[in-house]
C-alpha cells in the first residue's frame, strides 16, 4: 500500500479487522463502534509501525471501539503516526496490549481512552483534552510530551532523565507503583478520588 494521492479514509466497523504491515500515511483508520455493525475491534497481530491515524470512535451510543495489540507483539505509533480518540455517542476507546510512542496521541473533549498494558513514551506527544488513562500494566516515559488529562491508575510507573521537555502525569486510585522519577521536568500528580 503506498501513500495515496489525497487523503484517504478506511472505515472499520464490528470485529473482523487485522492491521498487517505498516500503515502510511495519508490514510485514515477510522475504528467505529455502530449500531449496524455493534463494537468495532481492530487486532494487531504481529509488531507494527503505525505511519497513518488511527482513530477510534463510536457513531451510536452504547457501542465502543478498540484497538487490540496481540501478546508478543507491539503497536509502535511513528514520529509521524497518529491515534485519536475522537468524541463521539459513547464516550470510552479501548487500546489492549503493548504500544510505544513516538508521534502523536490525542483524545478530543467529551472522549476517553483507556488502555491496558505496556505502554512507553518515547517521543512525540500526548495530548488529552478528553482523558487517556492507562488502567493497569506499566507506564515508561523515556522523552516526549504530555499534557492534559493524561493518567494511570493501577500501574508501575518508571519517568526517565532522558525526558526534558515538560510534561505532567495524573495518578489516581490504588495500586500504583513508582519504580523511578529521575526527570525534574515531569510532574507527577497524585490525586484521591
Amino acid at each position: 500500500l503506498s501513500s495515496p494521492s489525497s487523503p484517504s479514509t478506511i472505515l472499520v466497523a464490528g470485529s473482523d479487522c487485522t492491521l498487517v504491515g505498516a500503515t502510511v500515511p495519508g490514510y485514515t483508520v477510522d475504528i467505529v463502534g455502530r449500531s449496524a455493525f455493534s463494537h468495532a475491534t481492530c487486532i494487531v497481530p504481529a509488531n507494527l509501525t503505525n505511519h497513518a491515524t488511527i482513530r477510534l470512535s463510536t457513531a451510536d451510543a452504547g457501542y465502543s471501539s478498540q484497538l487490540i495489540v496481540n501478546a508478543g507483539a507491539t503497536l509502535t505509533n511513528g514520529s509521524d503516526g497518529t491515534i485519536l480518540a475522537a468524541a463521539g455517542a459513547s464516550p470510552i476507546r479501548y487500546i489492549n496490549g503493548s504500544l510505544v510512542n513516538d508521534g502523536t496521541i490525542a483524545t478530543e473533549s467529551g472522549a476517553t481512552c483507556v488502555a491496558n498494558g505496556a505502554f512507553v513514551q518515547q517521543g512525540g506527544s500526548i495530548t488529552a483534552a478528553g482523558k487517556w488513562q492507562l488502567d493497569s500494566g506499566s507506564f515508561t516515559i523515556t522523552g516526549g510530551t504530555s499534557s492534559g488529562n493524561v493518567y494511570c491508575s493501577g500501574a508501575t510507573i518508571s519517568i526517565e532523565d532522558t525526558v526534558t521537555t515538560a510534561s505532567t502525569l495524573l495518578v489516581e486510585s490504588a495500586g500504583n507503583t513508582l519504580i523511578q522519577h529521575d526527570s525534574p521536568a515531569v510532574t507527577l500528580t497524585i490525586q484521591g478520588n
